[in-house]
């Protein structure tokens, strides 16, 4: 049998990676030329700040039209940067095809200070007299921009201001996302402010999911500040799904220290049917089931336990089935002969002999 290109060697602290092929000479070029592009990116960003015409010029000898639009763009984005309306009407000139993205770029060096972003803006919509799907797309492009710079208040100030509703919410979905990966609660604070009540849920509602996706744990001490409620419910349910999925050790010494409830459902759930702890810990993981506080999910979940318990310890899992006052007789009889087990269970729950 021939000897395969790769191998897999597990060891007992980890799994190495051992490739016996050497990379493809295309790759390695591609690689290269990739590196050596980046670099003339950088270097003709910082040139344009100084030299914006040359460093137009020199951008425009590259051989391969892509290059040549990256650079172009790199050098727009530095020129913006100290002088934007110049850099935005000589993106103006570009050939059609070109000339949206040249102005882009213009947009987005200028958001390094948001008032020469805006002014950028104004000349887009004025003299460069963008409309329709090009003009949301630039729109967009101004609040990510802003907020990539760190100007978040800026940048949602602008999404606010839009007057039409659909564009509103996407301009304020880019604006609060980006804050609330940085600066959450003021994320919050500024998701709350909004007058609009359905415009306001949902802007608080990308906060929250953004913050749970940085930072679940941080969310999840927010969430048990809040008021008893649905938004609290809703915001807690979406933190510890995320923290158990990421750090679920972290995640049940949080909740190890509150009584059961039902916000706490969806966090106790995910680490009763964690594949771990059914693998390694089942009674822990009949532990977690068993503090959950619907009374219909704690049966249905430590059935599930059971089940996933019996299939590495079969006689552990019967005698809990038999022992344990937390699982329903119907669902212990039920389970008994699952298990091929005799019932021994009267119809009062007594144990018959």
């Amino acid at each position: 049998m021939p000897a395969p290109s790769g191998s897999i060697r597990a060891t007992q602290d980890s799994v190495e990676v051992e490739s016996l092929a050497s990379p493809p000479a295309e790759l390695e070029r591609n690689t290269l030329f990739g590196a050596l592009l980046e670099r003339q990116t950088l270097e003709l960003r910082e040139w344009a700040e100084t030299d914006p015409l040359g460093a137009m010029r020199r951008a425009g000898l590259a051989r391969f039209k892509q290059d040549r639009l990256s650079l172009q763009r790199a050098a727009l984005e530095g020129w913006a940067r100290q002088d934007p309306l110049a850099a935005a009407r000589y993106a103006a000139d570009f050939a059609l095809e070109e000339r949206e993205g040249a102005l882009f770029a213009a947009l987005r060096g200028a958001a390094i200070e948001p008032e020469g972003a805006l002014q950028v803006m104004d000349f887009l919509v004025e003299e460069a007299a963008l409309e329709g799907a090009a003009l949301r797309r630039a729109k967009l492009s101004l609040v990510s921009a802003l907020a990539q710079h760190g100007h978040f208040g800026d940048a949602v100030g602008f999404a606010r201001a839009e007057g039409e509703a659909a564009q509103r919410a996407v301009l304020l979905e880019a604006g609060l996302s980006q804050w609330a990966r940085f600066q959450p609660e003021a994320a919050v604070s500024s998701a709350m402010s909004i007058d609009n009540a359905q415009e306001r849920e949902a802007a608080f509602s990308v906060v929250t999911a953004t913050w749970g996706g940085v930072d679940p744990g941080g969310l999840a001490e927010f969430a048990d500040e809040l008021p008893k409620g649905r938004q609290r419910s809703e915001v807690m349910r979406q933190a510890l799904q995320q923290w158990v999925a990421r750090a679920p050790l972290e995640a049940a010494e949080w909740m190890e220290g509150r009584e059961p409830a039902a916000e706490l459902d969806t966090g106790v759930l995910a680490l009763a049917t964690h594949p771990y702890l059914a693998e390694r810990s089942p009674l822990v993981a009949v532990s977690w089931a068993e503090s959950l506080w619907d009374e219909n999910l704690r049966a249905n979940t430590l059935s599930l336990v059971v089940k996933q318990w019996a299939a590495t310890d079969r006689r552990a899992a019967i005698a809990y089935v038999r022992e344990s006052p937390e699982i329903p007789l119907a669902e212990r009889q039920e389970l008994l002969a699952l298990f091929g087990e005799p019932k021994e269970f009267g119809i009062d729950g007594s144990l018959q002999r």
